[in-house]
């Protein structure tokens, strides 16, 4: 089970071979800076999909040569998206990357019913990798990025996908968090009632090896020692590995403060279509941009 980022990176460099990114809207110098030294440690190649002008000056400002890089000029973000998705989907790259463009054009793409990479019955969800240096350990957040209000079948979806890459990170079986304001099921409080329905379905093998609990507020869900405090009785001991949020509210804020105030070292992902999808915020550092892409290479 790998406990730290680098891990998961010597890991991704090991088994990645030579695994292909296409970076749509790649005209951006942190996203170039992620690219080189991925490249450099022989994590994975990349196809720069953005404004050839741009890219040039960005990889000239940063002591690459243009010539040592396969680039495709496209300004269009919708077009550069789509050409990315279609190089996965004609077997000419491995993944998709989203670089300096909307979510909502890249996604786009993926979601396309025609050139898309979701097949039918699948869901798009996304998870947070974050590395926990006090406790030595990973810890899984999700869905803090793609899923408004799930409803408790779309959850059913976001926990599947979130114990499917837990086990591709060495973890045999994942204790799971459901979480929410409290820990009795009051019908009044939607993720409550949610939260108790997934422990259960968890409990009953619906997710595979793990062990689920729920409802829990984050406090008991992470602390065994907050657990005994309050008297509460959980089905695992120690920390939860995968945390469930309610919703994006409190997934995006959750995620944020993982990384703005906690100063965590994170990755993230999207999972459910074909392949994995790195779709990082325009803002994370390219050292997140780095873990999120080596994630992606070890659940290939």
């Amino acid at each position: 089970m790998y406990t730290t980022i680098q891990e998961v990176i010597e890991a991704a460099k090991a088994r990645s071979g030579d695994k292909v990114v296409a970076l749509a809207s790649a005209h951006d110098k942190d996203l170039l800076v992620c690219a080189a030294e991925a490249r450099e440690i022989g994590l994975c190649r990349f196809v720069l999909i953005g404004d050839k002008g741009k890219i040039n000056f960005f990889l000239k400002e940063i002591g690459q040569c243009e010539q040592d890089w396969d680039i495709v000029d496209e300004k269009d973000a919708e077009k550069a998206a789509s050409l990315a998705v279609g190089m996965v989907r004609q077997g000419q790259a491995h993944m998709p990357m989203k670089g300096i463009l909307p979510t909502a054009v890249f996604m786009r793409e993926i979601l396309n019913k025609e050139r898309g990479l979701l097949d039918p019955g699948s869901y798009v969800s996304a998870v947070t990798i974050a590395e926990l240096p006090r406790e030595g350990r990973l810890m899984l957040v999700s869905d803090q990025a793609m899923s408004i209000a799930p409803d408790y079948k779309d959850k059913v979806k976001i926990t599947q996908n979130a114990v499917k890459l837990a086990h591709d990170l060495g973890f045999a079986c994942p204790k799971i968090a459901f979480l929410a304001p409290v820990e009795s099921v009051n019908p009044a409080i939607q993720s409550c009632v949610e939260a108790a329905m997934l422990a259960k379905a968890a409990d009953r093998g619906q997710f595979g090896a793990c062990i689920g609990e729920g409802p829990l507020a984050l406090d008991v869900a992470v602390s065994a020692e907050a657990a005994r405090i309050k008297g509460l009785k959980r089905r695992y001991d120690g920390p939860a590995d995968i945390l469930i949020v309610p919703d994006l509210n409190s997934g995006n804020i959750l995620d944020k403060a993982m990384r703005y105030l906690a100063h965590l070292k994170t990755g993230s992902m999207l999972l459910g279509p074909r392949v994995p999808v790195i779709a990082t915020s325009r803002s994370d550092t390219p050292e997140t941009k780095l873990a999120s892409i080596a994630f992606a290479l070890v659940s290939v």
